[in-house]
């Protein structure tokens, strides 16, 4: 019988500092084993970060003493596994090598028999500092390649290890070394199964093709049986075959009748089938077991008037994707639990997402995400781990590359979740567009064309044929690009708005096919803000707020943009939180614009879903978890039903925006109204909604109407809203004016709330306009059903607060709004 000991507990590393050895985690991290031996402060905390450059400078020695399971011992082949080593590291076994690691993105293993003892065994790794390990390569180069977010020394494009840790504009640099994975002894006599991947091939409600994919590496010739099981369709195969020495593939098709088909967030269920391979020989048996989804995805890429589409099709449906690009939820991603990822993942579905875009820039996340993803309904754009900088193609890395993809393309493959690859984040956009190709090498270009286009290409379109192979985001072709991003091809980042200071309007004047980023930055919420910070320390242009301020447009620049549209307030939490309202009115008009676009535009995901560190960022969540106001308005404007307006020079539309593939009838009312509440004009229209459609269903003639001469703007707003058998499934407000000009009055209202089982059940009744209403918790963790909304006189609202920790007595709950701010 094949055996397992895990050996992450009982690890030590060696403190030059104290000349001792002290305890480690594994998995783990040298930057996190030091803080809990208090030999560096927490690195997120002030200006920590800057003195910890030294970490990633020095050499590190992990040491474990085990003894083997007397089971594991007697086995004929003894294996060990490092499921993950970040990143340049020796690794002995009683003095004798064993493994030489450099590359994250892949285990390492090695026979170890022959080295170990039935008693006590030494386990030593010795870690390189990585930036010391390029440092001689990099000097016999003629150029530098750009990694312009890299604050370590630009040593970060030659080294397969998570790109963030160098340093982002949104993140710290903190070059850590670890074991990262779990670590275990495998022995075994004979063979055993190596992976287990099911794939769907053809699906559709009448029936689903899987195949299913069994890796089995052997020591011996044997004859042997699968059996392949799934109780929900009730699917028992078993074949006969045989088994030569070394790595043995067997793939067997798989048919289920009338699938319960998967469907992303918003579209249908998630039904999930549990397979179960077992593998008998006449000595020996072992069985693995796979979750999966069963649906049919392809990105539907025609040529049309305009160019090209890029839509997502889902059990042949178009999916409209709604959602955010996803960054790593830690700088030190052992410190997460799947429990961690959950709670974020749940957030997603909580705003009306169906996308995540796991960004290029990052780590291939866990198997617990993407199960997650699964079992919630999250489409995964997945991008290999290459951002924002060239490449060098030589022989050793590709060979280190072809390695990591092929594991993660066949680790990863049999998730639902997962639409498409993607080579790489920006850097086609780079040589093309920032003055790469003018500085560097056109062998350079060569060494793109080779990692890029030839080789991830390769083994996607070998591995995992069913999914699109997308070179790089943006991208406009599957071939070399000739020039940058096409709108009205491919996929689009847009950052016309922040990194050229445009006005909200530029997001209306760039929209492509699948916009896959852009973005505004603002604060965390003052919870996080006291968790780095001291309280003489919380001002604008503090140092502190400094060190967590990554752009390299700064602060400066996210205060222009309140300036645009905003009063600027004196006091500092003020400002944190019109920053955030203003990110929220940001992206709000951003997405409204994409959607009201739908077909031409099929995606819109934003610049970016959570944070790897507390810090002013363009996250909707930050790194605590709290929801910042754009989280609370995607929940509305990613809803499967909108409605929104847009001033079209002069007239005033009104759109309704469906992406479920339903028609049904609704009742649309719009009002015209004072600030004060009187109601100046009112109009009632029963619509069809079509499927999957944006339709202008109402105009306003601003030059016609009269009643549009006569309002003072400052003192006028439009709402309406959608009702579906008297229920409202959508509303919306249009300003004529920016936040600024609003003539609002000092804001009156009445409170109330009360216990509600370990919820909290809050009423609000508005007696003036309120314009961005938002409630604090103060330091209750939790999330409202409704926050960051504006109020119209005489309305009451019924909301939800949700805590965190159960049985609380009471809250300190504190009701405020634009006017309060300003």
């Amino acid at each position: 019988m094949n055996q397992k000991q895990s050996l992450n507990i009982g690890w030590n590393f060696f403190s030059e500092e104290k000349n001792r050895w002290n305890s480690a985690k594994v998995p783990g991290y040298i930057h996190q084993d030091l803080i809990d031996n208090d030999e560096i402060p927490d690195p997120f905390f002030g200006k920590n970060e800057e003195g910890l450059g030294w970490v990633g400078k020095k050499n590190w020695t992990y040491k474990l003493e085990f003894t083997p399971k007397k089971e594991i011992y007697d086995q004929k082949t003894i294996r060990i596994c490092f499921e993950g080593v970040d990143t340049f590291a020796n690794i002995y076994i009683n003095g004798n090598l064993i493994i030489s690691s450099n590359n994250m993105f892949h285990p390492w293993t090695a026979d170890v028999k022959e080295f170990l003892k039935a008693g006590q065994n030494e386990l030593i790794v010795k870690f390189r500092s990585p930036l010391d390990e390029v440092s001689s390569k990099m000097e016999s180069l003629n150029y530098t390649l750009p990694a312009d977010n890299d604050q370590a020394g630009k040593t970060s494009p030659h080294t397969r290890k998570a790109p963030y840790h160098y340093g982002w504009d949104w993140g710290p640099s903190l070059v850590s070394s670890g074991i990262w994975k779990d670590v275990c002894l495998m022995g075994y006599d004979e063979w055993y199964i190596n992976n287990l991947i099911v794939s769907n091939k053809q699906c559709n409600l009448s029936e689903a093709k899987l195949e299913v994919e069994v890796h089995i590496y052997s020591k011996i010739k044997d004859v042997i049986k699968i059996n392949i099981s799934e109780p929900k369709s009730g699917v028992d195969q078993t074949m006969s075959t045989e088994i030569v020495k070394g790595l043995n593939t067997f793939k067997q098709e798989v048919v289920i009748q009338k699938p319960d088909l998967w469907w992303p967030a918003g579209h249908g269920n998630q039904p999930l089938y549990d397979f179960n391979v077992n593998v008998e020989s006449e000595n020996f048996s072992e069985s693995k077991a796979k979750r999966i989804g069963i649906r049919d995805v392809f990105i539907k890429r025609s040529k049309d008037s305009r160019g090209e589409s890029f839509e997502i099709y889902v059990n042949d449906t178009p999916i409209f994707s709604k959602g955010a690009n996803w960054i790593p939820a830690d700088s030190f991603t052992t410190r997460l639990t799947r429990q961690d990822y959950k709670k974020l993942i749940l957030s997603a579905t909580e705003a009306n997402m169906n996308t995540l875009r796991v960004w290029g820039g990052g780590i291939y996340e866990p198997d617990c995400f993407y199960e997650l993803c699964d079992e919630f309904g999250i489409l995964v754009w997945q991008d290999f781990m290459f951002a924002c900088s060239m490449y060098p193609a030589d022989k050793d890395f590709l060979k280190s590359v072809e390695k990591e993809a092929r594991y993660q393309v066949n680790r990863l493959k049999s998730f639902a979740c997962i639409i498409l690859w993607c080579g790489n984040n920006e850097i086609a956009s780079g040589w093309l567009s920032w003055g790469w190709k003018e500085e560097l090498p056109k062998t350079i270009w060569d060494d793109y064309k080779k990692l890029f286009h030839v080789l991830l290409s390769e083994v996607c379109n070998e591995i995992d044929p069913s999914r699109l192979y997308w070179p790089s985001s943006p991208g406009h072709d599957l071939n070399l690009p000739k020039e940058d991003q096409i709108y009205g091809k491919g996929d689009n980042h847009y950052w016309g708005v922040w990194h050229s200071g445009e006005d909200f309007e530029g997001f209306e004047q760039n929209i492509g096919r699948f916009m896959s980023e852009y973005g505004m930055q603002s604060f965390p919420s003052i919870k996080t803000i006291n968790s780095f910070s001291k309280k003489e320390d919380q001002s604008i242009d503090s140092a502190v707020m400094n060190a967590h301020q990554k752009a390299s447009l700064g602060t400066k620049n996210l205060l222009m943009y309140i300036e645009k549209y905003y009063l600027m307030p004196s006091q500092f939490t003020n400002v944190v939180e019109l920053s955030q309202i203003m990110q929220a009115d940001a992206i709000k008009f951003a997405v409204e614009s994409h959607r009201r676009n739908m077909p031409f535009c099929m995606g819109t995901l934003y610049w970016q879903f959570n944070d790897c560190w507390p810090g002013i960022s363009w996250s909707s969540i930050d790194y605590r978890g709290d929801w910042k106001a754009l989280h609370y308005a995607a929940r509305d404007f990613y809803s499967p039903v909108l409605i929104c307006i847009k001033k079209n020079q002069n007239n005033l539309d009104f759109f309704i925006i469906n992406d479920q593939d339903k028609t049904f009838e609704a009742e649309v009312n719009i009002q015209i109204c004072l600030l004060n509440g009187k109601v100046l004009k009112e109009d009632k229209k029963v619509v069809l909604v079509e499927p999957t459609n944006s339709d202008c269903i109402f105009t306003y003639d601003m030059i016609s109407d009269g009643l549009f001469s006569s309002l003072n703007f400052a003192e006028s707003f439009v709402c309406c809203e959608i009702l579906k058998k008297d229920t409202v499934i959508s509303s919306n407000e249009f300003f004529f004016v920016k936040p600024k000009e609003l003539a609002l009055s000092k804001p009156d209202y009445e409170f109330s709330y009360k216990k509600n089982g370990d919820n909290f059940s809050l009423s609000i009744k508005a007696n003036t306009f309120m314009y961005r209403l938002f409630i604090q918790s103060g330091n209750v963790e939790g999330h409202f059903s409704e926050n960051y909304f504006h109020m119209k006189p005489g309305v009451m609202k019924e909301i939800i607060f949700k805590p965190v920790i159960k049985d609380l007595k009471d809250v300190p709950f504190k009701v405020s709004s634009l006017h309060d701010l300003t």
